[in-house]
């Protein structure tokens, strides 16, 4: 069932929303090529990934998910843990008929795909982790107080009971704002280069705080049983090779203490 039949999709001929148990994700590309499935971070949604669909369209089938209780996808009432998303995620790209495919995720996005890496393997062709620390692996055991606090200082404030409803309900949009200032290369700039118009950011509209904390607070990494999906999994073996970014403008080491590899890849 499609809940928003009428949404429009922008510069993306040939896609189209799905829904499958509440998860939402825009599918289009080549129905019989090659799957690759993008998960977005925080706060983003599927609409992060709008300017690389088109291309990669070209010769793939593309699944750009909205993870759960982000852009157009329900707010599940249980758990919002790492492995719990993750298996959510793989129930819909199955139920989307892809049986393999490549994964590409950034932010919070990358936790929920190593998660998902880790426990469904045998289904991913490769995974690729965009600018992301993972819980329990690369992230510090407690947030940073010094000049590092302003990238990670909102894991800690999204955990505290009814504070930031009570501070941002009604105030999203400028709470995201900030994000989009401090975190981003270019504030308020689209992809391509060309300027972030109102009418674009109104079309953007932030998501609500009773959509917005709950998943916060559920993958938060100052809840280690939530948030260490890979500590009880690092001892069984993994076959599994993860190619990774190393950009500029990076901000996280490389996952599992692997090595920095500055070559050229094509």
């Amino acid at each position: 069932m499609n809940p928003l039949p009428a949404l429009p999709l922008p510069g993306l001929a040939g896609f189209a929303h799905r829904w499958v148990d509440g998860i939402h994700a825009v599918d289009g590309g080549q129905p019989a090529g090659p799957a690759v499935v993008l998960l977005a971070g925080f706060p983003q949604t599927w609409w992060a990934w709008r300017k690389t669909m088109p291309a990669l369209a070209e010769r793939f089938r593309v699944l750009a998910i909205d993870l759960p209780g982000q852009g157009h996808s329900a707010r599940p009432y249980d758990s919002y843990d790492t492995h719990t998303v993750a298996s959510r995620v793989q129930a819909a790209v199955t139920a989307l008929d892809v049986p393999q495919y490549w994964l590409a995720a950034h932010d919070i996005g990358a936790w929920v795909a190593f998660s998902l890496a880790l426990q469904h393997e045998e289904r991913l062709h490769g995974v690729a982790l965009l600018d992301a620390g993972i819980p329990g692996v690369t992230l510090p055991e407690s947030i940073p107080t010094d000049h590092r606090a302003w990238k990670t200082w909102h894991f800690a404030f999204h955990l505290v009971p009814d504070l930031p409803e009570t501070l941002l309900t009604g105030r999203e949009r400028d709470y995201v704002d900030w994000f989009l200032k401090a975190k981003s290369r270019s504030p308020f700039r689209r992809c391509g280069g060309q300027p972030l118009r109102r009418r674009d950011r109104r079309r953007g509209r932030a998501p609500r705080v009773p959509r917005l904390l709950p998943r916060c607070r559920g993958i938060s990494t100052r809840e280690p049983r939530r948030s260490r999906p890979a500590a009880p999994d690092r001892a069984r073996p993994r076959n599994l090779q993860l190619p990774w970014i190393d950009p500029r403008h990076g901000r996280f080491p490389p996952p599992l203490g692997g090595r920095r590899d500055r070559r050229r890849h094509p």
